[in-house]
């Protein structure tokens, strides 16, 4: 699996190719990745295993949305991390109603449940009925996320009840804080991936989730060849990509080793996003947009994975081969 949740390296049957063949121009077909969504998604209701939950969420919020135009009437076939110049288009096979209902699946994705226990895997703000053999419950959740840890959830059973609530810590999060109707749990054990909270719910209880969300560089397994050298940024769960249009027309950046980021929402760009800045090796300022929005503008190129200073020799020879396989026209346009 790509960071992005992409999956399907190989051209020649939109197959997987040998283990950890992973190249940055690879296939990654639209459909593959609502397969790998419904297939997580599977998982989860079978093993409740917020690992499950993990992939769903990454494939959704990168892998998903990337294939799906801002406007909803342009599609992508493949969804590679790094491309050149390659349009939108697509409106007539199967990728646009299978990512469409992948979509429009999202209510199930969000909360499972069973007689006594209801399971919050996905933050979405929204408004939920979920019925219970013995009553039915009303959470409401008020957050920003992807762009905010921050998440409230208001718990209304019809009748007072004992239920577990189980909410998904993620995987990308090293550091959250919880609270019940404001007063903090000073510690609290995760089992399988949830903080499980177990009482007599009334109307109105509420939860207050704190997730840590810093910007990351995140390095592929070793045994990824393709990505020797280089690291990617994500914040959350959203994995984030340079594109030619905001950062002068080039890509040719090598991090330094020592980085400090800068995060701003801006509502009005590319439907609300929040978008990392840094400098470069060479001091240059760069500028880093979720995958998902990527290709959304002007014809442009973009790129996941970047070269680090002290992880490979000479960034320049990488940067070479890059752009002998991007069009070097296409980073001035």
């Amino acid at each position: 699996m790509y960071i992005t949740g992409g999956i399907g390296a190989s051209r020649k049957h939109e197959a997987f190719a040998d283990d950890y063949a992973l190249p940055n121009d690879g296939y990654c077909e639209s459909c593959a990745a609502c397969g790998l969504a419904d297939f997580a998604h599977r998982m989860l209701m079978l093993n409740a295993d917020a690992r499950s939950a993990d992939i769903l969420e990454r494939v959704l919020y990168n892998a998903v949305l990337h294939g799906i135009a801002l406007d909803g009437k342009s599609f992508y076939y493949r969804n590679p991390p790094h491309d050149a110049n390659h349009p939108r288009g697509n409106n007539w096979c199967c990728c646009p109603p299978t990512l469409s209902r992948t979509v429009l699946k999202l209510g199930k994705y969000i909360y499972t449940y069973d007689a006594g226990s209801i399971y919050v895997n996905l933050y979405a703000a929204g408004e939920t009925d979920i019925a219970l053999p013995e009553n039915t419950v009303t959470i409401i959740q008020q957050t920003d996320y992807p762009w905010d840890g921050k998440v409230r959830i208001i718990v209304n059973p019809e009748t007072q009840t004992n239920l577990s609530i189980n909410l998904r810590i993620p995987g990308w999060c090293r550091k959250a804080q919880l609270k019940l109707n404001g007063a903090e749990f000073k510690q609290f054990a995760l089992h399988k991936g949830y903080v499980t909270i177990k009482r007599q719910w009334q109307e109105n209880d509420t939860l207050e989730l704190d997730l840590a969300m810093p910007v990351d560089r995140i390095e592929a397994h070793p045994n990824v060849k393709a990505d020797t050298g280089l690291v990617a940024i994500q914040r959350g769960p959203i994995v984030y990509g340079l594109e030619a249009l905001d950062n002068n027309g080039k890509l040719d950046l090598t991090l330094p080793a020592e980085l400090h980021f800068e995060t701003e929402y801006r509502p009005e760009f590319l439907g609300g996003v929040a978008v990392i800045k840094g400098k470069s090796a060479d001091n240059r300022t760069f500028t880093a947009i979720p995958f998902y929005v990527l290709a959304n503008r002007k014809k442009s190129s973009q790129i996941v994975w970047l070269p680090q200073e002290g992880k490979i020799e000479n960034p320049a020879v990488w940067q070479d081969k890059l752009y002998r396989r991007l069009d070097p026209g296409a980073l001035t346009r």
